[in-house]
């Protein structure tokens, strides 16, 4: 197997986990403008129902912040988060995803494109407004993602991811770097758009039981 394949395998094995999640030790509390969307961005967000994806490099390390406003209470966003059995359910990609409640530890298994990966996962939830993963063991040990929710009112949840790669460019040629970004930000806006729909239509189906 040539090194060009082994390079492209991992980069899109980053990318199976930003579709599956969406992004050491947890930050579990974050005011709103620490997530740095700016104000036009925000406005978006909550006057047009606009899904707000950045993802960049920063020096060597890759990250990325994405944004969506659901139309749900808090409770059944950050619920939809944690209800890991759904995984499968939301994205082809995601073959299993299996967490131990005792160690709190979620067991992933994707595939896109003939492309595997396995990675475990330590998730730190914090009710009701943080939802933390961090690869422990397998693939992509190290890529972190922290998950905000903010309670907008009149029913209404604000979902900010942040992701980081730390050293995530020295794993892949000048190329590759290149297109990353604009493929993770294609990759995180379609999975978002996904998640909302289901967490929403779910949520307007309980109100009318």
């Amino acid at each position: 197997m040539s090194s060009t394949i082994v390079i492209m395998k991992r980069a899109l094995r980053i990318l199976v986990l930003i579709l599956l999640l969406g992004p050491s030790a947890f930050a579990v509390s974050l005011p709103l403008e620490a997530t740095l969307l700016k104000p036009q961005s925000l406005k978006n967000i909550l006057d047009k129902k606009e899904i707000i994806t950045n993802a960049r490099w920063d020096e060597e390390d890759f990250r990325f912040t994405n944004a969506v406003l659901i139309h749900a209470p808090i409770r059944i966003a950050h619920h939809a988060a944690t209800r890991f059995e759904l995984y499968t359910k939301l994205s082809a990609a995601v073959k299993k995803a299996e967490f131990d409640e005792k160690s709190k530890t979620l067991e992933v298994i994707g595939e896109a494109g003939g492309l595997k990966l396995h990675s475990w996962f330590k998730v730190q939830i914090q009710p009701v407004d943080y939802v933390g993963y961090e690869v422990v063991r397998g693939d992509l040990t190290g890529f972190i993602v922290h998950t905000y929710f903010y309670d907008q009112g009149r029913g209404r949840t604000l979902e900010v991811a942040i992701g980081h790669i730390p050293k995530g460019k020295e794993r892949f040629p000048a190329l590759v770097n290149f297109a990353f970004p604009t493929i993770a930000e294609f990759v995180l806006s379609v999975a978002t758009k996904n998640l909302r729909s289901f967490v929403e239509e779910e949520y307007n189906q309980s109100k009318s039981r």
